[in-house]
């Protein structure tokens, strides 16, 4: 009988805690911070080039970071291979959290097949950069290692069919090239 009632109240309470919900300040990518201490918070991040795989978001590219709007922090990184534009979007929860959605755009002339898995490496790294940053810890390049992992993983079949496009392409070419050179 104890167990009957101990499963009742048991139910009742997760019953309860479904029926109400979770509470917006407490989802994901949301802290305790209004936007403008956000905003100010990755204004201050020291963002120093790093040629070591994972161990920074931006790699070695040089990093200007601005805010063109009081919801918006952007971070401009540019080097002599690749150029990124990445922004962390504040939005207010409630008058006592901020969630914070990060978004990443990339170009390199050296991406080709790849480039579905390098915009995906780089919205990893700069979520994991401002999630870092907010939570006043350091950076966790293993949790961009593995996140990235699986995002090949998952970018893999397509990039390979890319890469065998190409290469059809870049044959077919030489061939129409070879054609027009001996007549």
């Amino acid at each position: 009988m104890k167990e009957v009632i101990f499963g009742i109240i048991a139910m009742g309470i997760v019953g309860a805690g479904v029926y109400k919900g979770i509470p917006a300040t407490s989802a994901a990518n949301t802290y305790k911070m209004t936007p403008a201490q956000a905003a100010e918070k990755l204004m201050a991040k020291e963002i120093v080039p790093d040629n070591r795989a994972f161990h920074s978001a931006f790699g070695t590219l040089e990093v200007e970071v601005s805010t063109p709007s009081p919801d918006k922090v952007v971070f401009s990184a540019s080097g002599s291979h690749a150029a990124a534009l990445c922004e962390a979007t504040l939005i207010p929860v409630e008058t006592t959290h901020v969630r914070i959605d990060t978004s990443c755009d990339s170009s390199s002339p050296s991406d080709g097949a790849a480039q579905g898995v390098t915009q995906s490496v780089l919205a990893i790294g700069f979520h994991e950069h401002v999630a870092s940053t907010m939570e006043d810890r350091p950076f966790n390049e293993s949790v961009v290692m593995a996140a990235s992992t699986a995002s090949f993983a998952k970018e893999y079949p397509g990039m390979v069919k890319d890469a065998i496009g190409m290469d059809m392409q870049m044959r077919q070419m030489k061939a129409e090239e070879a054609q027009r050179n001996q007549q």
